[in-house]
């Protein structure tokens, strides 16, 4: 009788995938002991693009998270902005693209690394972006068009700081084709949630 040895690796691989189970287990069903686990973040956004389409804007936004656990926070995000007009030069004319509003509608996940009153925390965001429909005037010509509006999948990665009620985050918006990247900083206010 042939006996099949199994490979250390194989041990190694359904090792790990039982302890990030096991944690994941953990982080959703465990209790917040030490904080509300429900609370309302709000807050203004100022952005900085990154693409010479448009320049800076800013915005406001809601949160309502939960805290399934002291160290992690999971919600919906909704975001409402601007970015402000920009112009592309070409050489043989200039571009101008009107401002136009843009929209997002996310989940975050937020790690925070201390259990404190000042808690910094790192976080990621996933869902939609959408930018409204744009005017497009052009040197060349004396061309006016517009540009229809535009949804895309999106990511959201952050870093930021809870002190009390009191939030700070920034944060880069990756928001896919035709849509503008930017660098968010949002300065918010939780309400709800603090100590138990």
């Amino acid at each position: 009788m042939k006996i099949i040895q199994t490979k250390p690796i194989m041990k190694k691989s359904y090792f790990i995938t039982f302890f990030l189970t096991a944690i994941f287990t953990n982080c959703v069903f465990a209790q917040s002991e030490l904080f509300r686990p429900f609370k309302v973040d709000t807050g203004i956004e100022f952005n900085i693009s990154t693409n010479e389409e448009a320049s800076n804007g800013m915005g406001f936004y809601i949160s309502p998270i939960y805290n399934p656990t002291d160290r992690l926070s999971i919600g919906p995000r909704f975001g409402f902005g601007y970015t402000g007009s920009g112009t592309i030069n070409l050489g043989i004319g200039s571009v101008e693209v009107g401002a136009t509003h843009m929209f997002s509608f996310l989940m975050l996940v937020d790690y925070y690394l201390s259990t404190e009153r000042v808690r910094p925390f790192v976080g990621m965001g996933i869902g939609m972006y959408k930018r409204s429909e744009a005017t497009i005037k052009t040197s060349i010509g004396l061309v006016d068009i517009s540009r229809n509006a535009k949804s895309n999948f999106g990511v959201k990665p952050r870093v930021g700081l809870n002190v009390g009620h009191f939030k700070m985050t920034v944060d880069y918006n990756f928001t896919g084709d035709q849509i503008y990247d930017y660098i968010g900083f949002t300065l918010g206010v939780d309400i709800g949630g603090g100590f138990q």
